[in-house]
């Protein structure tokens, strides 16, 4: 039935559709094995477009709530995307004395803009994604990722290319967030690169912090190959600070890593650490959070061993 015969083929979570039956299925491993995969389906599709870059898919699951998925991969789901993007977002702008310019590259899915907005030392969030219809259609059918955060006065979203952006613009931003898809086809590959974390360093303002999605923690243990990323920011940001963190995600079956670094970073500046200026921040942001809080900053960036073993490892060969 299933069009594989090793399920270590398949990028899991993974979606797939039954060319005969149009029939949508949820194919996941069972913990780390990727010889053992677990099947729910049929699921509920609610609606499925072939963009000039991607295949976008949404629908309905009985574990996660509503789910997007793009090639077949899931990017969000309705019941833990907040672990996602708070963990995603929120270190850098606590960490960040007062952020108020505000860079998001890729994010078409609105939750990371939606997560920087909470904060009320912004003036102004640029949000810049390559594919308009992942925009629209979580725009129309995904609204709990969005929650209206491109009708703040302060948002200014796009469809477009972020690599252009970062040339073409003149801007310094406080905090640049690289939201971008895994380096998978020749959209997303631009952006795995030197140079443009170059352009995403020369575009930060004095002190200023970038942040950027990684890989599967465990796929960082068992394949150090992928920490593409990691080294990619320490050649960048190599006089500067960096640092890893991750945070588990029930939908992804993984823990997702991040790296952030900053320019000129002044004294006090240790990411798992937060200075007293920056747990007040907390007394006014009371209620916004479904899982960040100041014990989970730290928490966040409490690394296995042997991650931190390899993450060392690739600092020292920088």
């Amino acid at each position: 039935m299933f069009p594989f015969d090793d399920p270590r083929a398949l990028p899991t979570p993974y979606v797939w559709q039954d060319e005969k039956s149009d029939t949508l299925y949820f194919i996941d491993t069972v913990g780390y094995d990727p010889c053992l995969y677990e099947i729910e389906g049929p699921i509920e599709k609610v609606y499925t477009i072939k963009s000039q870059y991607q295949t976008v898919q949404i629908f309905n699951t009985i574990r996660f709530g509503r789910a997007l998925a793009i090639d077949g991969t899931i990017q969000c789901a309705e019941k833990d995307e907040a672990r996602y993007h708070e963990a995603f977002v929120h270190p850098a702008m606590i960490l960040h004395m007062k952020p108020k310019n505000i860079l998001i590259c890729g994010g078409g899915d609105g939750a990371t803009l939606r997560e920087v907005l909470k904060h009320p030392s912004v003036e102004k969030a640029t949000l810049v994604d390559i594919d308009e219809e992942v925009i629209k259609v979580t725009q129309e059918r995904m609204t709990f990722l969005w929650a209206e955060s491109h009708h703040d006065p302060r948002a200014h979203v796009s469809a477009g290319d972020a690599f252009a952006f970062l040339k073409s613009t003149d801007e310094r931003f406080d905090v640049i967030f690289s939201d971008i898809t895994d380096p998978t086809d020749e959209v997303s590959l631009p952006l795995y690169s030197k140079n443009y974390f170059n352009l995403i360093r020369a575009r930060l303002a004095p002190g200023g912090i970038v942040v950027a999605q990684g890989a599967e923690i465990s796929e960082v243990w068992q394949n150090p190959g992928r920490l593409l990323i990691w080294k990619l920011i320490n050649s960048v940001f190599k006089t500067h600070r960096t640092a890893a963190y991750q945070t588990y995600v029930p939908s992804f079956r993984e823990e997702r890593s991040f790296c952030i670094a900053t320019t000129d970073p002044p004294s006090w500046f240790d990411a798992s650490h937060l200075p007293p200026w920056a747990l007040q921040k907390f007394d006014y942001l009371e209620g916004s959070f479904r899982f960040y809080s100041p014990e989970m900053h730290k928490a966040l960036f409490a690394l296995p061993p042997v991650v931190e073993k390899i993450y060392e490892r690739a600092l020292r060969s920088r």
